[in-house]
């Protein structure tokens, strides 16, 4: 299991070198630092990587080694950066892990490089409608307060792919959980692509979410549950939370979201099993893609459950 608290303890030691991450990835992974002091992370291939810019704070070097494996290094130039660079690290290092071959796992480098210069690229936008707030707040609720019993803050960010363009909210490496929000006296929900609901050990879970007019008894603005959810949170996996919402366009301290208060009810769980009524990529013709559609909650019941055991996670070291 990647760790940067072993990195970070490594160049404390050393002050130079570079360790492999894990051998049994699709492709081969190393973190160090160089002669500089600088923190490093990169990749091996037998095809020769792309020249490429990330950012003016992370330098990128190609190279190829006498076995004839190419390499691609990125350097961190800005020490007071080491903790976003590494999340950005550990994030590329998850989605690698999820892959089985060399072509799949230099995707999942590419996509993870695309995020990070999508988010450096792309900066705050406006505001999030209404509605998203709702669906924020009832992913926020979920990962921070459902789960939180069982399983740390930092584990539950890291899982939090959603923002990232994963078809489902969270994924842990044992089970997925696809959140939505309604609100009281509604009893639909929106799917909003084939992808959705497609993923293996997968749990539904729909959380109401009632809003006011102001700040009734237990109603909570996003800033505020934004401010509980930070006080779970490792300094590093505050990071991760700003990198989160830097991908949703969403800026906590926008005065916009101290207006809008939201309450988190009832949570109700549906386990995704192949009779769960749904509709997957594998069923449509190739001709059609990106299909919404709506479920009839008071037709699920028979697949109601408990919130599953999570075991085996990631931790964000």
């Amino acid at each position: 299991m990647f760790s940067t608290q072993l990195w970070s303890e490594r160049v404390s030691k050393s002050g130079q070198g570079n360790w492999e991450v894990d051998a049994s990835l699709s492709i081969r992974m190393y973190y160090g630092a160089d002669e500089a002091g600088n923190l490093t992370f990169g990749y091996m291939s037998s095809i020769q990587p792309p020249e490429r810019s990330v950012s003016l704070a992370i330098g990128v070097r190609e190279g190829r080694r006498s076995d004839g494996l190419w390499t691609q290094t990125f350097i961190l130039r800005d020490k007071s950066l080491s903790e976003p660079f590494q999340l950005f690290c550990s994030l590329m290092y998850r989605e690698v892990s999820s892959t089985a071959t060399e072509p799949a796992g230099l995707q999942a480098v590419e996509d993870s490089i695309e995020h990070w210069t999508r988010l450096l690229r792309r900066g705050w936008r406006q505001q999030l409608s209404r509605n998203e707030m709702r669906g924020l707040f009832g992913e926020l609720h979920f990962g921070f307060e459902v789960l939180s019993p069982r399983i740390p803050a930092d584990t539950a960010v890291l899982a939090w792919t959603g923002p990232f363009e994963a078809s489902q909210d969270y994924n842990f490496q044992t089970a997925a959980f696809e959140v939505k929000s309604r609100t009281a006296g509604f009893q639909s929900i929106r799917i909003s692509s084939e992808d959705q609901l497609g993923a293996e050990n997968l749990t539904l879970a729909v959380v109401v979410v009632s809003d006011a007019a102001g700040a009734d008894h237990g109603y909570r603005t996003l800033p505020e549950l934004v401010e509980e959810t930070r006080t779970k949170l490792s300094a590093v996996g505050n990071d991760a939370l700003d990198l989160a919402f830097g991908e949703l366009g969403f800026d906590p301290s926008d005065p916009v979201y101290d207006s809008y208060w939201f309450l988190a009810g009832e949570s109700v769980f549906y386990s995704v099993t192949d009779r769960f009524p749904r509709i997957v990529s594998e069923q449509l013709p190739d001709a059609i893609s990106r299909v919404t559609y709506s479920l009839d909650l008071q037709k699920l019941d028979e697949f109601r459950c408990e919130l599953p055991q999570l075991q085996s996670v990631g931790e964000l070291a």
